[in-house]
């Protein structure tokens, strides 16, 4: 985090301590209480959350002598756990979100023109990475095979008038 995000932060969850000690002697009275309770959830709150966020990261507030005490401390989740993340977030990635069955579907909902564009903003977006010579020869077969010679010769010819007329 930013120091200076740290800091407000940190000088909010001061302000919210400072301000409940000094409404808390007026909690008794409806404004009092109001105030009181609303400075007491923002403290606890603001405490609460930086515990638990610094404790994903780090041992909270250097609270060392607590790992050391108790082995169920649970501190430095993302740290010790990385590799074990990063494989999940690998295997949801490969096995859900591009798994054959969930690419068919999102490819069913998609119209051609979006699928069109799709493949030419990648292509643009990577055309000094991608060899694009094998995929057309596999699309040439593909196309070949399944009878689709008329829509290739078309395809080819409207591309060229196309570009003549360009020119």
């Amino acid at each position: 985090m930013e120091k200076s995000k740290k800091k407000l932060a940190n000088g909010l969850i001061v302000g919210a301590g400072i301000g409940y000690a000094v409404v808390y002697p007026f909690h008794q009275s409806f404004t009092g209480g109001l105030l009181s309770s609303g400075l007491s959830a923002a403290l606890v709150g603001g405490l609460a959350d930086a515990f638990a966020i610094t404790g994903l990261f780090r041992v909270p507030m250097k609270l060392n002598f607590l790992k050391r005490c108790y082995s169920t401390i649970r501190t430095e989740v993302i740290p010790r756990n990385r590799e074990k993340f990063i494989s999940t977030l690998v295997n949801m990635v490969q096995d859900d979100l591009l798994s054959k069955e969930s690419l068919k579907q999102y490819l069913k909902k998609m119209e051609s023109e979006d699928i069109a564009h799709f493949v030419e903003v990648v292509i643009k977006n990577n055309l000094n990475h991608v060899k694009l010579s094998p995929y057309i020869a596999v699309i040439r077969d593909f196309s070949l095979k399944n009878g689709y010679e008329e829509h290739v010769i078309r395809f080819i010819r409207n591309f060229f008038i196309i570009k003549e007329r360009r020119v």
